[in-house]
């Protein structure tokens, strides 16, 4: 065998190898648009090279022939794989029902019959001759009118699917640059060979490149296929997308025309009148299609707004600008999200939100006039303990959910009081010890009623702490300063200055002036000096009162 027959060889084997290896590396990604359809191609490829490389190679007109009509295998399938490839890499796999790919298979099935028995027809081949001069013996066949028929179809297959192929390319080429290069020669290699063929033979060689080329383009096709799919790129596959979104999406060109619009957005713009037109969307708006100047100019600066029309429908609108090479505004694109059914749920919500702390103040409420009715003399005590207790809240900082936990706390201090004797409650005299050992227990009582409630605070745990004292003197747990909660603390001086100021079964009302100058001689020792202090403040500038209260 020649140099040069070694070389023509070698260049059929490791086509065939790897293409065949490529074929392997793209069935392994069978989930990847068109990865199917390409493993295929590739392998049609690889049995087509493979074949000719063979009949190349031996001496046998039979064995010859024989591998001809093997190298069909490839030859006949080829151009109907690289469509259908085509189609479902362009992300149009819907197209391809089963009666679409039946139909697309008959030629080709057809043709591999008839060349499968040639003998007794001569369709496909009229004759098959040795190439006179050739160092290979290489076969030169006479094609009948079934191979004519088949390339006529196949040809038309290859441009259908090659004009798909170059959609995608134009699609993707700002964003995946090399693998849209590798795709655009990956269409192209095979035309420039049939070309190439027809027009030119290379006097040096006999080796037919079509099957190499095929070859090659296949590979480029393996390589741009997981790197540009269409799951991944949306300039792919962008008009799918766009098209099967809710949301309105309209792309609008400086003087506010419509450039493009989704199926959803059809028609939106126009009810987007200026008289209509949200005020956070007047200032970056395109200038009116009229050509006079709009609001915005060039800016290139994104609003959001909810917009209600006048049919009552709510819509989330988003504009934003697509900029140029200087950072200036060519066109914005709105994204118009109908939120109707959102705002009435929302509105639901917030409805049964209200109606819910209704509730839940109602139940306080109940719970507090539960202790209360026990003892008589001490009716509104919670409730003024209460409002005393928010003033000095809001005089040290306490605010937002902290405060509403201290005072739903404060409202319910004295809940454990249902365990205690009425009889001690209302007594007239100074208590036994006994008798007051059950009064103190009225703190851990309120604890284990409320601590099986799931409030959003920690009342049980203020209402367990509001008798503690600093120096540690207080009930029921006998905690110190570092220990009980500044709600506690704060609840702690609220009640004292509102029992001392107020009538008691026992004793008639001190005064506010001598509870007051009762926590001022124990601050920093019973009662916590922040608390006291601020006390102090709202008596002294007049900005809470008891009896108001």
């Amino acid at each position: 065998m020649t140099h040069e027959a070694t070389i023509d060889l070698t260049l059929l084997l490791v086509t065939c190898l790897v293409t065949t290896l490529a074929g392997l590396l793209v069935w392994l990604r069978v989930h990847v648009p068109g990865a199917k359809a390409l493993a295929l191609l590739l392998a049609a490829c690889a049995v087509g090279t493979g074949a000719y490389a063979l009949e190349f190679a031996t001496p046998s007109l039979a064995a010859k022939i024989d591998l001809e009509k093997l190298l069909t295998v490839g030859s006949v399938t080829i151009a109907t794989l690289w469509f259908v490839f085509a189609v479902q890499f362009s992300g149009r796999s819907r197209v391809l029902t089963g009666r679409v790919i039946a139909l697309l298979c008959v030629v080709p099935v057809v043709t591999f019959a008839l060349a499968m028995t040639n003998a007794r027809h001569h369709l496909y081949w009229d004759q098959i001759v040795i190439r006179p001069g050739g160092a290979y013996r290489a076969l030169e066949p006479v094609y009948g009118p079934a191979f004519w028929t088949h390339a006529i179809y196949s040809y038309a297959l290859m441009a259908a699917g090659t004009v798909l192929l170059l959609q995608l390319f134009w699609r993707s080429r700002n964003l995946y640059r090399g693998q849209a290069v590798a795709l655009l020669v990956a269409v192209a290699v095979p035309w420039v060979s049939d070309i190439v063929g027809l027009l030119w033979q290379s006097p040096r060689s006999e080796v037919d490149l079509t099957f190499i080329a095929y070859c090659v383009g296949a590979i480029l096709l393996a390589f741009v296929l997981p790197r540009l799919r269409v799951g991944d790129v949306l300039a792919v596959s962008r008009a799918n997308i766009l098209d099967s979104l809710e949301d309105a999406v309209v792309v609008l060109d400086a003087g506010a025309r419509v450039l493009y619009q989704n199926p959803a957005g059809a028609g939106f713009v126009g009810r987007l009148t200026p008289e209509t037109l949200p005020e956070t969307l007047a200032g970056v708006w395109p200038s009116s299609g009229d050509g006079e100047p709009g609001p915005a100019g060039g800016q290139a600066e994104h609003a959001a707004v909810c917009w209600t029309n006048d049919r009552g429908a709510s819509f989330d609108l988003r504009l934003s600008p697509v900029l140029d090479g200087n950072r200036q505004a060519m066109a914005h694109v709105l994204v118009a999200r109908d939120v109707t059914d959102q705002r009435r749920i929302e509105e639901d919500l917030r409805t049964s939100s209200a109606r819910l702390e209704q509730a839940f103040d109602a139940t306080v409420q109940a719970l507090a006039a539960a202790g209360e009715s026990r003892d008589p003399y001490t009716q509104g005590h919670q409730r003024r303990v209460r409002d005393l207790a928010r003033a000095i809240a809001g005089e040290l900082g306490i605010k937002g959910e902290r405060l509403r936990g201290l005072c739903v706390a404060a409202e319910v201090h004295d809940v454990g009081k249902i365990r205690v004797p009425i009889e001690i409650l209302s007594k007239p005299g100074r208590l036994t010890d006994p008798e007051w050992q059950l009064v103190k227990q009225h703190a851990e009582a309120g604890y284990d009623i409320l601590k099986g409630i799931d409030f959003p605070w920690p009342v049980a745990d203020i209402v367990r702490q509001h008798h503690e004292k600093l120096d540690g003197s207080g009930y029921p747990l006998g905690l110190h300063k570092d220990d009980i909660r500044l709600e506690a603390r704060v609840l702690c001086v609220a009640d004292v200055v509102e029992a001392m100021a107020s009538n008691r079964p026992y004793r008639p009302a001190l005064g506010v002036d001598v509870a007051l100058e009762e926590v001022t001689r124990h601050r920093g020792k019973l009662f916590d000096e922040d608390a006291v202090d601020a006390c102090l403040r709202i008596f002294a500038d007049g900005s809470f009162s008891l009896e108001e209260a």
